[in-house]
């Protein structure tokens, strides 16, 4: 019986040549992406960042093998602290600090994806939620060795590029993609069709999220009088 990694895989790959047809990965690519653009991405991933930390916290309390809990929970760190150190450094060239952790700068699509997650991660079981996290991290990984194929070999993204292609990251994907075949046959039938529907529903909020930077993402709602921002 083949592994279901391999079954959530093909549903990923066409989500997955969706984002890398999106203009920012496009732009990105070629060297041309506009700061601005990659602006509002380190900030809205930097606020996802600091959700998904307590996220993968609150996933270690929710595994009953003692490896899994201490794996999430470093994770964890990771997230809050190698991760987000690269955003810090781009945030620091485009003077926005302030707004790292300023959660009246998070957009829809940011919030939605979180959302999503925090729901999963409330309510569903140890294969549930792995299945839910794993489009984050497989996605970056699968982006990132094709971005870093064809990509300009220098310039202001190269750094980014090589964070998400590099064979560090691609061990911690190779690592979650085992716990998800690790963990499913441990739960009831019909936990694999709720895995499927968690991982298909992130696949989407990550193709949203590479979309949010150039096509924009504005709360449409009044609040006190004035449209929210």
């Amino acid at each position: 019986m083949r592994p279901f990694s391999d079954e959530l895989r093909e549903v990923a790959a066409p989500i997955w040549d969706e984002m890398l047809g999106t203009p920012f990965i496009q732009a990105l690519i070629s060297g041309g992406l506009d700061r601005e653009q990659f602006r509002t991405w380190v900030v809205q991933n930097y606020l996802y960042l600091v959700e998904l930390a307590k996220l993968l916290d609150r996933t270690a309390a929710k595994m009953h093998e003692p490896e899994l809990v201490a794996w999430f929970s470093k994770a964890a760190v990771i997230a809050l602290e190698s991760d987000s150190k690269l955003h810090k450094d781009y945030a620091a060239h485009f003077r926005c600090e302030h707004e790292l952790g300023d959660y009246s700068k998070v957009l829809p699509a940011t919030a939605n994806y979180t959302n999503h997650l925090h729901r999963y991660v409330a309510v569903g079981t140890p294969a549930v939620i792995v299945s839910a996290l794993l489009p984050c991290l497989w996605g970056f990984v699968e982006l990132g060795k094709r971005i870093n194929a064809t990509a300009k070999a220098d310039g202001f993204y190269r750094e980014w590029i090589d964070a998400y292609s590099s064979a560090e990251y691609a061990t911690l994907a190779g690592e979650v993609l085992s716990f998800v075949d690790r963990l499913l046959p441990l739960e009831p039938k019909s936990s694999r069709e709720l895995c499927v529907r968690a991982f298909r529903e992130s696949c989407h909020h990550e193709l949203e999220f590479w979309r949010m930077p150039t096509q924009g993402s504005k709360w449409n709602f009044e609040v006190g009088g004035k449209t929210a921002r």
